[in-house]
């Protein structure tokens, strides 16, 4: 049986040591490449939705969390986030005294969560 592949003919001796651990090599990366995309992480005004294959599994709450890597999906979703609008205007009148006006409005969003998992269970 012959090698496709001789590796008599290579000179460098790195690449000899590469060849020679290939298989580690791969096998280090693809384990690698498992723990990132295992661990995700949700920020506080977030709420984490978990999907597995495109249907609804579990809700996980803020800070550092766990899913199946390639099987599960995060979608997250901000449902304490503060929003907030601001409107100012100033008015010049014709003698020196000007009026400035400013107000805010905060909100908060509305339940996207919810928004969320009824979209999920219609499309399953």
């Amino acid at each position: 049986m012959t090698d496709s592949f001789n590796t008599k003919n290579i000179e460098s001796p790195i690449l000899k040591k590469m060849l020679k651990y290939r298989n580690i090599i791969i096998i280090a990366f693809f384990s690698i490449l498992l723990v990132f995309n295992s661990f995700f992480q949700v920020e506080p005004e977030e709420v984490g939705v978990i999907t597995r294959f495109g249907k609804y599994v579990r809700k996980v709450e803020s800070g550092l969390n766990m899913k199946m890597p390639f099987i599960e999906r995060v979608y997250k979703v901000p449902v304490e986030r503060q929003q907030k609008l601001e409107f100012g205007f100033r008015t010049v009148k014709a003698s020196v005294n000007t009026q400035r006006s400013h107000s805010s409005l905060n909100y908060l969003s509305p339940d996207e969560f919810g928004k969320l998992i009824n979209k999920q269970k219609f499309a399953a």
